[in-house]
Order: C-alpha cells, then structure tokens, then sequence
C-alpha cells in the first residue's frame, strides 16, 4: 500500500470494491456537490464515524451489523483512519492554540 506523507496528515491508498449501484450513486452524490468522487466517500465515511460516536447504543448496535458485512481488512483500515485523523486534528488544535499563546504574550509587550 503506497502512502503519501504531508505536512499535517498522511492518506491512505485502498482498493476498494462496490456495488456498481452504489459507484453510481457515490458518483452522482459527487458531481452535484462539486467534488471528486474521493472527496465524497472520505465526507460520508467521516460522518458516518461521528455520527456512530454521538449515536445512541441502539444506534451503535445497527451500525456495527451493517459493518460486518465488510471485509476485516476494510473495517481496520477505516478505524485507523479515523484514529489517525482525531491525532492529527489534536496535533493540529495544539499548534493553533500555541500560536495563539505566542501571538497573545507578543501582543502584550
């Protein structure tokens, strides 16, 4: 698996198999919002996370059947996306909140 390093994150390359039906309408959902059809799956896989997180446990139950119907290898990686990415949005609030700290102490000088 190729992987691509940036200043702040990292993606991951999948190959990944779906439902014509569900490319078509992934394909679909993406033009009318302008985006690429990456774009779209990473918004709707991100969403589908926090809303499994905020969810309530019925909610939970549902969501983590329909996951079983996904290979292992695609749930994993989808976790430790999501993981990677809550680190790497830590990281990211750390650094803005000590520019800000610098930015604040200078100011007041």
């Amino acid at each position: 698996m190729a992987r691509k390093s940036k200043r702040w994150s990292q993606r991951a390359e999948l190959k990944l198999r779906l439902p014509e039906a569900l490319r078509y309408s992934l394909e679909y959902a993406a033009k009318e919002r302008g985006d690429s059809m990456n774009s779209e799956i990473v918004k709707r896989l991100t969403a589908s996370f926090q809303f499994y997180k905020d969810s309530d446990p019925a909610t939970k139950v549902v969501a983590r059947s329909l996951l079983t119907w996904l290979p292992d290898e695609v749930v994993n990686e989808m976790v430790e996306t999501v993981r990677r990415i809550e680190v790497e949005d830590a990281l990211a609030d750390a650094a803005k909140e000590d520019w800000e700290e610098q930015q604040r102490e200078k100011d007041s000088k």
